[in-house]
Parts: C-alpha cells; sequence; structure tokens
C-alpha cells in the first residue's frame, strides 16, 4: 500500500506541473484572456461565431470558415 500511495503522489504533483497558463489555455479553447480586445464575429447563414482577425479573406472579401458563405462587413 505504501509504493501505492508514492505512485498517486508522484501522479498528482506532475499533474500540477503540467498546468497550463490561464491566457495561454484561454488561446487555445479558442477565447481570449482578460484585458484582450478581440470583436467576433457571427455568420448570419450558420450561426458560427469567431473572432474578426480569423476571418478568411479572398480577394478583398471575407468568408465564414464554416459554411463558405460571404461575410458583409458593417464599417
Amino acid at each position: 500500500m505504501d509504493e501505492f500511495s508514492k505512485t498517486l503522489k508522484d501522479r498528482k504533483q506532475k499533474k500540477e506541473e503540467k498546468k497550463v497558463d490561464p491566457a495561454k489555455k484561454a488561446k487555445i479553447m479558442g477565447m481570449h484572456a482578460e484585458g484582450d480586445e478581440i470583436n467576433y464575429i457571427r455568420c448570419e447563414e450558420c450561426g458560427a461565431r469567431f473572432p474578426a482577425q480569423e476571418l478568411q479573406e479572398l480577394d478583398g472579401l471575407y468568408y465564414c470558415s464554416n459554411c463558405i458563405k460571404q461575410i458583409k462587413l458593417e464599417e
């Protein structure tokens, strides 16, 4: 039982060492960390929502990466 406890303790330490920085985790998950200004655009066709800087651009027109429909940006 003593060796089993030691193994559990080692696993817990490794798990704690793997903890990710919240800002990095947010970026990975597609969210934004506090203080970041990200404008989200919603596609009217499919309803997908994603950051404006991730819009697909082709010949000056922007497209939804989910349904490939043209997105009209209101400026």
